[in-house]
């Protein structure tokens, strides 16, 4: 096993080298030491270099709780060198597609004003830095989105859930940002509190996870917070500890679990990636006079879940992509990547996150807390 994890982690440093060098290439003939261009060694080292801090930065967000100001620098070094290199990537083959063609089609004109436009790779340079900039500050952003679900078998009076999800508390980010979270929840006045999983990193420090749950216990809600699991989890609560420390803060725990209350069904399952119950055996055990809502980190089982009468799933996970093109292979890896979608009396929420994962840039979609009021139809 371990031999694979080296394997692996050779290959991505290899394949993250290479395309920092197909990036600095295109700067190649700008880049010059004692008045010639740089040879291919000395690109090849800069973009070995440049490749081991950006890993670094991505590796250690989570291994710094006790030197916030490192953790947080490496967050934001992170965050530039991930926002330019995939800007980077996404625009220079687009620029020498545009070069190859003028090349073979040999319009003198329409290359003169091609390379005044490119401005040897200037003008990729200038969108990078903007977009980096926008993708930096998105991640400081904290939105509040909001959903209206009608349900026909619901009875009681207007429901008004909070939907947390992917805090990912111990991550490269603002060390503040879990109590902006709560404060913000509990601005809302919810009925409910829904955490939809992946609180934590896998390596978050025991320090952070206990001021974490000290943090938690301060939301409010008139029918309590409930937790589920998620996948960066799995292996925080092999005795229980985590799940203890979370009842003891208030919060109630659910794997593969149902609890009634509020005039509804909710359904906690354990997350994709282990073991778990089938979902027909959980609703079974679920009164079948009350709509059902179900919490599932992953959005999976989708189509299951409408075939089996739940009212209302909520999930996370996807971040909603977080960097582009993220959310078009979140798209496809996933049942769902963001947003509501309904079929027939199912509806489905995925939510962005509370948070991102890595590095603190996001240029697809948003950090938000989802608000849901559910009514009866």
């Amino acid at each position: 096993m371990q031999f694979y994890a080296m394997l692996i982690g050779g290959i991505l440093l290899l394949t993250v080298v290479a395309l920092h060098y197909y990036i600095l290439q295109h700067f190649r003939s700008s880049m010059h030491m004692k008045g010639k261009s740089l040879k291919k060694p000395v690109v090849w080292g800069i973009s070995a270099a440049m490749a081991a801090t950006m890993l670094l930065c991505l590796a250690s967000g989570s291994a710094l709780p006790y030197l916030p100001w490192l953790q947080q620098g490496m967050g934001l070094l992170g965050a530039i060198m991930i926002g330019m290199m995939t800007t980077c990537l996404l625009l220079f083959p687009i620029c020498d597609g545009i070069a190859l063609i003028l090349k073979k089609t040999k319009l003198q004109k329409a290359t003169a004003i091609w390379r005044k436009i490119y401005a040897g790779g200037l003008s990729v340079l200038l969108i990078a830095v903007a977009i980096t900039g926008y993708g930096i500050w998105n991640a400081t952003v904290l939105h509040q989105t909001k959903y209206t679900i009608s349900v026909e078998a619901y009875n009681g009076k207007p429901l008004s859930i909070a939907i947390l999800s992917d805090i990912h508390e111990g991550s490269a980010l603002r060390r503040d940002h879990l109590e902006r979270i709560v404060a913000k929840t509990n601005a809302m006045y919810p009925d409910l509190v829904l955490i939809c999983g992946d609180l934590f990193d896998e390596n978050t420090a025991k320090a952070e996870r206990t001021t974490a749950y000290q943090t938690l216990a301060k939301l409010q809600s008139e029918y309590g917070v409930f937790f589920v699991f998620g996948n960066h989890e799995r292996n925080l609560n092999p005795d229980g500890a985590m799940r203890h420390a979370l009842e003891t803060a208030g919060i109630t725990v659910l794997e593969d679990e149902v609890v009634t209350l509020a005039g509804l069904n909710i359904i906690g399952r354990k997350d994709a990636s282990g073991n778990r119950a089938a979902l027909d055996t959980l609703v079974a055990q679920a009164d079948p006079n009350l709509p059902t809502l179900l919490m599932d980190h992953q959005p999976k089982d989708t189509a299951q879940a409408a075939t089996l009468g739940v009212d209302l799933q909520v999930s996370g996970h996807t971040h909603g992509g977080q960097i582009f093109p993220g959310g078009w292979i979140s798209e496809a890896v996933n049942e769902a990547n963001y947003g509501l979608r309904r079929d027939e009396a199912y509806h489905l929420i995925v939510s962005s996150g509370c948070n991102l994962w890595g590095v603190p840039f996001r240029t697809e979609k948003h950090t938000e807390i989802v608000s849901v009021t559910l009514q009866s139809a």
